[in-house]
């Protein structure tokens, strides 16, 4: 396996980044050179969604659409420098996030628009959806952290949640696998792991 970029979908609380870092410790002890990243990025658009997302700065929903749009093609460039020497890139969240999460405020549609460009220059060849009902994604939320993001309830976790699922149905590009996230964490483990060996 190399220059396979993979991406790790689901609700906040799915266990996605928890699963991202045990994929990568075990590609690694394989002799794969791994590159985990993440979107937001860690770049300066990056850090103003983060802001937006944790109401520690004033953004409204397309403004915050838009920046992940942007954030997403610089990072792009990113990731492909990764994949053309052969590398394993790991990636929380990606294009499917932005429908999912965007489109409970604004239409699917323009959602679509903002990420055409995205969508033209690079998809996955692998997405991981850990999928996990949005009670138990709230129980693991307020168990872990007292700061709760915009997206953080439970009428929100589900209809992110149907529209991840629905996604999936309609986006062959994406490349989706679903994985049920309610499982044991080292069941879940073997079956992110299956999922990317048969890459």
């Amino acid at each position: 396996m190399s220059g396979r970029f993979i991406v790790f979908e689901g609700i906040d609380g799915s266990g996605k980044s928890t699963q991202l870092a045990r994929l990568a410790d075990r590609l690694t002890a394989e002799g794969h050179i791994v590159w985990t990243t993440r979107e937001p990025s860690n770049g300066d658009i990056g850090h103003l969604i983060r802001l937006g997302l944790t109401g520690k700065s004033k953004l409204d929903e397309a403004t915050i659409a838009l920046l992940f749009a942007a954030d997403r093609l610089s990072h792009i460039e990113e990731i492909r420098a990764h994949l053309a020497v052969g590398e394993l890139v790991l990636c929380d969240r990606y294009i499917l996030s932005s429908l999912a999460y965007n489109s409970q405020r604004l239409t699917l549609e323009w959602i679509l628009s903002l990420n055409r460009e995205a969508d033209a220059r690079l998809h996955p060849d692998l997405t991981l959806l850990l999928d996990l009902s949005e009670q138990e994604a709230l129980h693991r939320i307020e168990a872990r952290s007292d700061v709760v993001e915009r997206y953080e309830t439970l009428s929100q976790l589900y209809q992110v949640r149907q529209m991840y699922r629905m996604l999936a149905d309609v986006r062959p590009e994406d490349n989706v696998t679903i994985i049920d996230a309610s499982q044991n964490i080292n069941t879940i483990a073997e079956a992110v792991y299956k999922a990317t060996a048969e890459l």
